[in-house]
């Protein structure tokens, strides 16, 4: 398990724990102020309450504050913005340089997980042409509570994702827009893809994901032969202990990352992968976020990871969505171990759609969105200026 995420579950774990700490002390407090009658304890309750005020005043400020950076340009957008999807509250961001450019819808892998920062740090010189457009899906960060947990299902997302490029349509008055999606985000482009074609003028999809059970059934045991080659005992156990998956215990998201984790250290130490050019940092601490916030982007995909994915276990492209009626292209890292590469390219190889083309990123992994950013940037622009669709109403 590497640092990364590492820090993750300890920031969980903290901030779960400072929450506690903090209505704990309110409630004792409460009470203190209610029923005592002990003149010693007037000032620390006085102190306490000061301090209460100011720290509540410090996390409600931070909300309030959020904000997306300023674009120059008397035509550019740049906006984070609350809008109602389906009759709930969600959040997006819009950016870019002439607010009258195509649209291009990203969506964040997870489930429950957010891009809203880094991808904006990643992608920044797609705003140079287009408007680009990140979305918080239910339960994850902004959007962590627009919905009851219970309610997140596939169909949730799908008709959510309609909502939203039907609004984003509306909005800057595109007959249709482009959509792009990495790792679980690629495989809600291709069901929505699948499902409105007329919404799209044309389907990115990174780290392509086509089969989520034969996904991680391979990685799990690619990551157990490697672990028995080097040596590493304690990781054998470790993955012998879980057993292979599917897995349904509330610990989904953490059995996962275990073998994810080792794989991307298998990728790291073949040196074949550029570094990316944005981190989770960038996401977890972007203006966009709160305190509350980014307390959310960290539950909301450990919570909403092991509530969905579950639900992924029955999907498998290569039987249930063999058409698409837009145009289809994967950029795909050379070196994806989470995504095997093996199943994007059976599924190209069986796909119908009025274009396809799978473009391979020799120095990526499961985000060449991030790790050859430039060169990403510039296979989007070649993609839409061969599907001009979105241009205009």
């Amino acid at each position: 398990m590497n640092a990364s995420v590492v820090w993750l579950i300890c920031c969980v774990l903290a901030s779960g724990i400072a929450l506690i700490a903090l209505m704990t002390l309110l409630a004792w407090g409460v009470e203190k102020l209610i029923w005592s009658h002990d003149r010693n304890l007037a000032r620390p309750l006085k102190l306490f309450g000061v301090a209460l005020v100011a720290m509540l005043l410090c996390v409600g400020g931070s909300q309030l504050t959020t904000y997306t950076p300023r674009i120059a340009g008397d035509n550019a957008i740049a906006e984070l913005r609350k809008i109602d999807v389906n009759g709930s509250n969600q959040w997006i961001t819009v950016r870019g340089q002439n607010k009258n450019a195509p649209v291009i819808l990203f969506l964040s892998g997870g489930p429950g997980g957010s891009q809203m920062g880094n991808a904006r740090v990643a992608l920044s010189e797609l705003e140079t042409d287009f408007v680009l457009v990140q979305w918080d899906q239910p339960g994850a960060a902004k959007s962590r509570w627009s919905i009851p947990r219970s309610e997140i299902t596939l169909e949730r997302y799908i008709a959510d994702a309609h909502a939203v490029s039907q609004y984003l349509r509306q909005t800057f008055a595109k007959q249709k827009i482009y959509l792009i999606g990495e790792s679980w985000g690629s495989a809600l482009g291709v069901m929505v893809a699948q499902r409105y074609p007329q919404d799209y003028a044309a389907f990115i999809g990174s780290g392509q994901m086509v089969d989520f059970v034969q996904t991680e059934k391979i990685d799990y045991n690619l990551a157990l032969r490697i672990a028995r080659e080097r040596g590493d005992q304690k990781m054998v156990d470790k993955l012998v202990a879980q057993g292979e998956p599917p897995y349904y215990a509330d610990s989904i998201i953490l059995d996962t990352i275990r073998y994810l984790q080792y794989l991307d250290g298998e990728v790291a130490a073949r040196g074949q992968v550029h570094a990316p050019k944005s981190s989770l940092y960038a996401s977890i601490l972007a203006p966009e976020y709160g305190l509350v916030d980014k307390y959310n982007w960290i539950a909301g995909l450990f919570r909403t990871f092991d509530q969905v994915f579950p639900q992924l276990y029955g999907v498998n492209f290569r039987e249930s969505v063999t058409t698409l009626k837009v145009p289809c292209y994967f950029l795909i890292g050379r070196h994806d171990l989470n995504a095997p590469t093996q199943l994007t390219k059976e599924y190209y190889d069986l796909l119908s759609a009025p274009k396809k083309e799978v473009l391979w990123f020799e120095h990526s992994g499961h985000a060449p969105w991030n790790t050859e950013a430039d060169r990403y940037t510039q296979e989007v622009r070649r993609i839409v200026a061969d599907n001009p669709s979105g241009g205009g109403s």
